[in-house]
């Protein structure tokens, strides 16, 4: 397991998921598919799903709803703009934070986790709308990824709540760390 990690982290995870890779002018389609074709989009996803799933209050909504309306925000800002390093940078931080949230089940100062969540957003949505949204038909393509950021966090609500046993805890726990790794690993490449 150690192994495969390892070699994730070889992998210039950046560039396979913010390169110009065609899918601009591909449509809602691709705009759908783009969260699930980088690691980094796809890990924090889930990873906040199950973290949200945990909380017992109205965080439990409010920082999924969050992250959506951030990115939608982020998303618009960035036409016309590349997502430079200090994007790369901040997908990668919150890799490293929400993993770790998730792999020691931290519950932290609502405003604390909020705000993480809403920056982590605004970098997401920024790579996402620098690549997706530059000529027509934003519209289509900004509900068509952002129902796939929904799908993604749903799913992590779920798994979240499904893991009530030990087992199943101890391995979203695992699945926490890999994440916070992988992020360490992407600050380290960039």
């Amino acid at each position: 397991m150690n192994r495969l990690f390892f070699l994730l982290c070889l992998l210039p995870l950046p560039v396979l998921a913010h390169e110009e890779t065609g899918v601009t002018g591909a449509g809602s389609l691709a705009a759908f598919l783009h969260p699930f074709t980088g690691l980094d989009h796809l890990a924090v996803m889930l990873a906040l799903g199950i973290y949200a799933a945990w909380q017992k209050d109205r965080r439990q909504w409010l920082l999924p709803a969050a992250f959506i309306a951030a990115m939608s925000v982020g998303a618009l800002a960035a036409p016309g703009t590349s997502a430079g390093l200090s994007i790369e940078a901040g997908i990668a931080a919150s890799l490293c934070l929400v993993g770790l949230a998730l792999a020691l089940r931290l519950r932290v100062w609502p405003a604390a986790a909020l705000t993480v969540v809403v920056v982590s957003a605004l970098c997401h949505g920024h790579a996402h709308g620098s690549e997706l949204l530059q000529a027509g038909a934003v519209l289509p393509r900004l509900f068509a990824f952002l129902a796939a950021t929904a799908l993604l966090l749903g799913l992590g609500l779920w798994l979240g709540r499904y893991a009530q046993q030990p087992a199943a805890d101890l391995l979203l726990r695992c699945a926490g760390a890999a994440t916070s790794v992988t992020g360490a690993c992407l600050l380290l490449a960039g």
